[in-house]
């Protein structure tokens, strides 16, 4: 014959056991929901982060093409002012890339609209044209990396 005591302990590392194993479950569940969290948090900041970088690229893209195609000035200076719009919502959102990337891409935007607006030869738009479209390079290419790393 078992002893009482014998079952008693047996009865409890049971009840411990399952008590253990339902708190380890539900430690495992909450770990793995904070992960999921901030994955998807991570997630929609890059896919914000994307859509803002995409619309300044789009804006800067679209101010070069109104300079290209001869645009009358006014349409060139709203061009512009869309672009600045844009720069603004970036510097909300990242004041250091706001002054080292688009700080440049707005002044040789505003180069270039003076240029226009003065009527400066085909070679020096052309020149200020390039200027601008190479740091309009240098912008996507840290945007990029921004949106890569």
């Amino acid at each position: 014959m078992v002893p009482v005591w014998l079952t008693v302990v047996v009865a409890l590392i049971g009840v411990f056991g399952t008590l253990g194993a339902g708190w380890l479950t539900g430690r495992r569940a909450d770990r793995q929901l904070r992960e999921e969290r901030a994955v998807r948090r991570l997630e929609q900041e890059r896919a914000a982060k994307w859509g803002l970088y995409s619309e300044v690229m789009r804006a800067a893209r679209a101010f070069a093409r109104s300079i290209v195609a001869g645009q009358p000035h006014a349409q060139v200076g709203e061009a512009l002012d869309r672009l600045a719009n844009v720069a603004s919502d970036i510097a909300l959102d990242s004041p250091d890339l706001a002054e080292d990337l688009l700080g440049p891409v707005l002044a040789k935007g505003q180069y270039l609209t003076a240029a226009i607006q003065r009527a400066a030869s085909r070679d020096v738009v052309a020149e200020n044209l390039a200027g601008y479209q190479s740091v309009l390079d240098e912008l996507n290419r840290q945007l990029n990396l921004r949106l890569a790393g």
